[in-house]
């Protein structure tokens, strides 16, 4: 355990500085290690990609923190900073999941997409710890650094996901600051960790080159051809229909909702059956040993696929498309323990056959 204190050690004037001017931009990183990391405004979850602005790019040099607020960080001079440090093999760059920050870094100020991260510790960490279940700067940080929340007096600003901006900025930027100070001490411990051991260095350092890959994937995107999807959402659209009025049908209830747990239990029980749950398996299980409620339960999973396919596959795939007519997934290279690739925002790998 490093680090026990109450609170992170930064402290304004001393070894933490919120940059000011252009002027304060001319930083030089020649021959250091830095962990970068950035905040940005929106949910992420619900937009399209790299469109919410940058609201801090916080860098810790093991030394000082240095951190560029919203006011600079789109600007030409913080641009030109960031090229020089992911350009410069002198500089060793740091991030936690830059699967994820280096493209967002790179595409809102307008820089090469084949511009990457040296090192990532969360890989380090997925590499060293791959079962460990929980990847995340914060929960590690605790594990290993005995670090505080520094994330706690957030909580109240972001409910709903995201939406950094509405925290009052001084209290962002301290934040933003920790982020990157844990991230240069979490990787110099997994670093000498993983020296110590060649075969999970190895697993790492392939890692690392799918990370590079995956973030010009990022950028490129992926096209979506909307007049499709829309076509795809009106045939769905029939299809819940229709099943929904089949259960009306069965039950005899005109206002029967398909998608109210408390009204299927309740319909099922009128045709005698008592069923311990209204998930997936519990109404096969339901349907298996009673076959006079299987025209009920198939109509329930037809409105449930087709209300999935609408939801999660056409309308959440639609509101991510960008100005360019594309998504852009969040690819994540420690998605499973197996070692599975997996994406978000959306899920472009679990879309079936046949949609988009």
């Amino acid at each position: 355990k490093v680090n026990r204190r109450g609170e992170v050690p930064l402290t304004e004037g001393v070894n933490y500085t919120v940059l000011r001017t252009p002027e304060d931009l001319d930083l030089d990183f020649t021959d250091k290690t830095i962990a970068l990391d950035i905040e940005v405004s929106g949910n992420i979850r619900k937009q399209p990609w790299a469109t919410g602005r940058l609201l801090a790019i916080s860098i810790y040099d093991g030394q000082h923190c240095y951190v560029i607020p919203e006011i600079l960080a789109e600007t030409q001079e913080c641009a030109d900073l960031i090229e020089r440090i992911l350009s410069d093999f002198r500089v060793t760059v740091v991030t936690w999941n830059g699967t994820f920050d280096i493209p967002i870094l790179v595409k809102r100020l307008g820089l090469d997409p084949k511009l990457h991260d040296t090192h990532d510790a969360m890989l380090m960490h997925y590499a060293l710890y791959n079962t460990a279940g929980e990847h995340g700067l914060k929960p590690v940080a605790r594990r290993f650094l005995g670090a505080p929340d520094w994330d706690a007096d957030n909580a109240k600003y972001t409910k709903g996901g995201g939406h950094f901006e509405r925290i009052p900025r001084q209290q962002l930027y301290y934040y933003a600051g920790a982020d990157a100070y844990y991230t240069y001490l979490l990787f110099l411990l997994f670093y000498e960790n993983l020296e110590n051991n060649p075969r999970v260095r190895a697993i790492y350092q392939q890692r690392m080159i799918y990370s590079a890959m995956l973030q010009e994937i990022q950028h490129n995107g992926i096209p979506v051809d909307l007049d499709k999807m829309a076509e795809l959402r009106e045939a769905h659209v029939i299809e819940r229909e229709a099943a929904l009025q089949e259960c009306r049908e069965i039950t005899g209830d005109e206002k029967f909702n398909p998608g109210s747990p408390k009204q299927v239990k309740s319909a099922i029980a009128m045709l005698g059956v008592e069923v311990s749950g209204t998930g997936k398996e519990p109404l096969k299980q339901a349907r298996r040993e009673h076959p006079e409620i299987a025209p009920l339960i198939d109509a329930l999973f037809k409105y449930r696929a087709a209300s999935k396919v609408i939801g999660s596959y056409i309308d959440n795939v639609v509101s991510l498309v960008g100005e360019d007519g594309k998504v852009h997934p969040s690819y994540k290279p420690h998605g499973a323990v197996t070692g599975r690739l997996s994406a978000t925002s959306p899920a472009i790998q679990t879309i079936p056959r046949g949609v988009g």
